[in-house]
């Protein structure tokens, strides 16, 4: 699992420079719909049949938010921070979601999921910390990651 998701970002590296986020975005939605279209039709025709209306409405919020909206968010953060900051992001989705299932009620915060949650801010802070090597290698990078950094973030009037 773990080699697929590296995968999945460092094979994007070279398509984005010429595509960009939207264009990779694109590829890997339509290739993923047609890789379940044949798995389906092979190994699950019996069971296929049209969805009813509130399954194409959670479907089509799978589809659009889900997949495209967080494709394309992806995509973008690799593009601008390199995939060695991007893959920072990631650790941040367990924290998200123990505090969205803790906020909804289908999850407490145990001395062991606050520990594992400290121990992944600690990991993305020291992460952060640490030089891109995309900074390293690209001098236009160093300028964007720069004026990030400094970047204030609500706009100061």
């Amino acid at each position: 699992m773990l080699a697929g998701e590296v995968g999945f970002s460092l094979l994007a590296v070279r398509p984005l420079q010429r595509i960009g986020a939207v264009g990779v975005s694109f590829h890997a939605v339509w290739i993923a719909a047609l890789q379940l279209a044949v798995g389906a039709l092979l190994l699950e025709r019996h069971a296929l049949r049209w969805p009813t209306p509130v399954e194409t409405g959670a479907l089509t919020h799978m589809a659009v938010f889900v997949t495209v909206v967080a494709f394309v968010a992806w995509y973008t953060a690799l593009q601008q921070l390199g995939a060695d900051r991007a893959g920072l992001l990631v650790g941040t989705v367990a924290i998200t979601a123990l505090a969205t299932t803790a906020l909804v009620g289908t999850a407490t915060i145990t001395t062991a999921t606050a520990l594992g949650c400290a121990l992944v801010v600690a990991g993305v802070a020291t992460g952060v910390r640490t030089p891109s090597t995309t900074a390293r290698r690209n001098p236009r990078a160093r300028t964007t990651a720069r004026r990030a950094r400094h970047r204030p973030l609500a706009p100061q009037h």
